[in-house]
């Protein structure tokens, strides 16, 4: 599988404990919550995001990168690195790590736009 400007992507949301999915629509307008995982940090969550992605026809990983709140790599930037990597490697999906900050920008600003057309 290749990149494209369209079809779903799988969003995952490292955490220590938990690895959060989601899935986007094919227009990557909205995305909807797939499944929670148990993190074993093994090459068994790599595994199952893999087939999750394969499952949904994705056409490539965005994992979340957590960021302190001044925008620098916090702890956990190198795990989700790592991790997305990993996904490349495995999954021969393209992927990208994008910083937990500016999705939370993006989200709020999606939902004054909605607000405001309201």
């Amino acid at each position: 599988m290749t990149s494209a400007d369209s079809g779903p992507v799988i969003g995952v949301d490292l955490g220590k404990a938990r690895i959060g999915v989601a899935v986007s629509d094919g227009l990557r307008l909205c995305a909807n919550p797939l499944s929670v995982l148990r993190a074993h940090g093994t090459d068994e969550d790599i595994d199952a995001l893999v087939r999750l992605a394969r499952e949904h026809d994705a056409v490539a990983f965005v994992v979340g990168l957590p960021l302190n709140m001044d925008g620098t790599e916090s702890d956990g930037s190198r795990a989700a690195r790592e991790l997305s990597a990993a996904l490349e490697r495995a999954g021969g999906l393209p992927r990208h790590a994008v910083g937990r900050t500016a999705l939370h920008r993006r989200s709020a600003g999606n939902a004054q736009g909605r607000n405001a057309r309201a």
